[in-house]
């Protein structure tokens, strides 16, 4: 879990890199896309919700409530 915090951590997982950030990036740094922080993001939420710390984490609280509410809509969608 700490890997994936200190991954959170670097330039262009949160957000993406700004134009002042890729101006100052060398060649050797790659920018992480758009499924690689995703991937982190939702691994860490995972070990999050697994340790029962998901109050911890209110990004990943919103991200969870978001998919319990689509599973919820398409079980009264497929009722009908």
């Amino acid at each position: 879990m700490q890997v994936l915090e200190l991954a959170m951590s670097l330039p262009g997982v949160r957000q993406p890199l700004t134009t002042q950030q890729r101006a100052r990036m060398t060649r050797r740094v790659i920018e992480p896309q758009l499924h690689e922080r995703a991937t982190i993001f939702l691994l860490l939420a995972q070990c999050l919700s697994r340790l029962s710390k998901l109050p911890d984490a209110p990004e990943a609280k919103k991200v969870r409530a978001r998919q319990e509410g689509r599973r919820a809509d398409k079980r009264t969608k497929g009722g009908e």
